[in-house]
């Protein structure tokens, strides 16, 4: 007989719902309509680089259910107090994420790039961090990993996604860099990457 998800999984998969509706909408919707601004030949790096960043996420999230057979029977184990914060940074990491692309307006875009005459938007969740979008996946993958709590999930989902966003980060700086020059390295100068005042 087929058992109930007990309120820890269910919590968990409609953060992870939420969360993968959100990413959906952005992907299919909000693609911008600029040209990539990768390196070499234009757009080749950038495209490398969300291929890569997107099989990361993917095996992040399902490579230790798919290689590891005790995945599925830990997961229906009782929610510890470690698996609930996991759960709650998934669904904390939702509304961050709403709010970097709010706080970006018409500049935002899933694609690396940036319009002729767009401005450098350094207001709102950019006053502090300048990438709070990354950050949002950084802690719904950290949420994802502490709620799994397996050996194998949990560093898969600690480790890979902030690896791979790092080259993102880097990638989407010089581009910044590039269009704006001295704007972008002054508020480059004035904030952190993710964390206000730390990193």
């Amino acid at each position: 007989m087929l058992k109930l998800p007990r309120m820890g999984q269910i919590f968990f998969l409609v953060a992870v719902g939420a969360w993968g509706v959100l990413e959906i909408y952005l992907h299919v919707f909000r693609r911008g309509d600029i040209a990539p601004g990768g390196y070499g030949r234009p757009g080749v790096v950038e495209r490398l680089s969300k291929s890569v960043m997107l099989a990361a996420f993917a095996f992040a999230g399902f490579g230790a259910r798919l290689l590891t057979p005790d995945f599925a029977a830990g997961f229906r184990l009782p929610f510890t107090p470690v698996r609930w914060v996991g759960a709650t940074l998934v669904f904390a990491s939702v509304p961050l994420r709403i709010l970097s692309v709010v706080h970006l307006g018409g500049a935002y875009s899933v694609d690396l790039g940036v319009r002729p005459g767009q401005p450098l938007v350094t207001s709102g969740l950019y006053r502090f961090v300048r990438h709070p979008g990354y950050l949002s996946l950084i802690v719904a993958f950290a949420g994802v990993g502490l709620a799994f709590w397996h050996w194998l999930a949990t560093p898969l989902c600690l480790l890979l996604p902030p690896g791979v966003l790092a080259w993102r980060m880097l990638l989407e700086e010089r581009i910044l860099e590039r269009n704006y020059g001295e704007e972008y390295r002054a508020w480059a100068r004035r904030t952190k990457r993710l964390v206000p005042f730390v990193v």
